[in-house]
């Protein structure tokens, strides 16, 4: 009798164990983010910041942020208002392990006015940016473009800065 009883609550314990198979909440993605006050993706000013966000996506529909567990990977894209490549790695930002974006010198700007001399508002065109990807165990996020806008532009139109000035 008493193998009995011992066979059977085996037998529950390995029948609970193996109902759970399959049915692990694994990674289904990763989502990077990022805004500054203005809710714009960009960096604006000198010294200006932007935090990153990464946010991990599960098959059960749970998000928990894992910015601080994640890498980084900064390349470059296009010019700046000059026309001057950006460079790599990149010497006008920093990305800390934090996700937390800083302008640094030399200061940039990656928009140009398109707008005539003297024409308001002031329209502008991004010319180069810095593509961001996150990685969390193994997995990509998507790409996220960035804009500088760290210095003054040399626009000939009247008032213009470097890029579009955030609204709070």
């Amino acid at each position: 009798m008493k193998r009995t009883s011992i066979l059977a609550v085996f037998s529950i314990i390995l029948a609970l164990i193996l109902s759970g198979c399959g049915t692990s909440d694994s990674v289904k993605s990763i989502s990077l983010t990022g805004a500054n006050s203005a809710s714009q993706f960009e960096v604006y000013g000198e010294g200006g910041t932007m935090q990153m966000t990464v946010t991990a996506i599960y098959n059960s529909g749970k998000q928990i942020d894992v910015t601080n567990q994640s890498t980084y990977t900064v390349t470059t894209v296009g010019t700046d208002d000059t026309g001057t490549s950006l460079e790599m790695p990149p010497q006008t930002i920093t990305l800390s392990n934090t996700g937390l974006v800083t302008a640094v010198t030399p200061f940039i700007c990656t928009f140009v006015v398109t707008s005539a001399q003297g024409v308001t508002p002031i329209t502008y065109a991004v010319e180069g940016s810095y593509q961001i990807v996150a990685t969390y165990k193994g997995m990509n996020s998507n790409a996220q473009y960035l804009p500088v806008a760290s210095a003054a532009s040399n626009s000939t139109v009247t008032g213009a800065t470097c890029g579009p000035v955030p609204t709070s």
